[in-house]
Parts: C-alpha cells; structure tokens; sequence
C-alpha cells in the first residue's frame, strides 16, 4: 500500500462574510519574499509584481491592490511557492508563476497584515461596525 510521506499545507486568508461574492486575480509577486496569508498587498510600479504593502514607501507599495489568499514565498526568480515553513522547495511543492490574492471582499481587521487607515481610504475599504473590513 502507498505510503503519504509528506504533505504542504496551505494556510488560507478567507472571507468573514459573503465569501461567494468576494473575487480573486492571480498576480505575480516580487522576489525573495515571505507574505503570509492576510496580507495587505500592493504593486510596485517599476516591476508590475506584488509584494507587501507599505504606504511610507513609493513606486506603487504604498498603493493596496488587495489580499494574499495563502501563505506563499517566492524564489530569486519570482516562482511562488505555498509553503507555511521555511522549506519551500521540495518534490511536493512545485513552483508556480503567479498565486491568488482577493481584489474585494469582507474580512475580519484582525485577520489583515499591514492594514492601516491609508489603506482603507486607498483601497476602498469601509469598516462595519462589527470590525469587518469590506473592500469595494
């Protein structure tokens, strides 16, 4: 009989409220990066690929764009891997172009990494009175 050996799980930032009207993209993210799922995102200008959002920097990071969906790390190439570990590659986790990452949708605020006033504003973004964050 087969034998599991191992197993990569995939830690998911999903919707409070209303998942079947939240919507994805598929994006392709910037380098040597570890973005956990429920990370604010952006897009730097220069290279058109995601990374964490930052509104004390320029060039597109201080600008959010939406959501990480899972726990991912890029390679030097920009290959994302879905790892929740620092061992990201191996025979099961194969290297993908781009991941999923929510462009609206509702969330809890304590599920968000990053998420600050501005990115609220620049989103948009409201908040409900029961802390929900809804991106339009």
């Amino acid at each position: 009989m087969p034998q599991k050996l191992a197993e990569v799980t995939r830690n998911e930032c999903i919707p409070n409220l209303y998942p079947e009207l939240a919507r994805t993209l598929a994006g392709r993210f910037s380098p040597n990066k570890t973005i956990a799922a429920g990370t604010v995102l952006a897009k730097r200008t220069s290279t058109g690929r995601l990374e964490a959002y930052n509104a004390s920097l320029s060039d597109g990071v201080n600008y959010p764009v939406g959501i990480c969906r899972f726990d991912i790390m890029t390679d030097a190439n920009g290959f994302v891997y879905y790892s929740n570990s620092s061992t990201v590659k191996s025979a099961i986790n194969r290297p993908y172009q781009t991941a999923e990452y929510w462009i609206c949708g509702m969330f809890r605020a304590s599920d968000l990494t990053g998420l600050d006033a501005t990115a609220i504003t620049r989103f948009p973004a409201r908040t409900l009175p029961d802390g929900t964050i809804y991106i339009l």
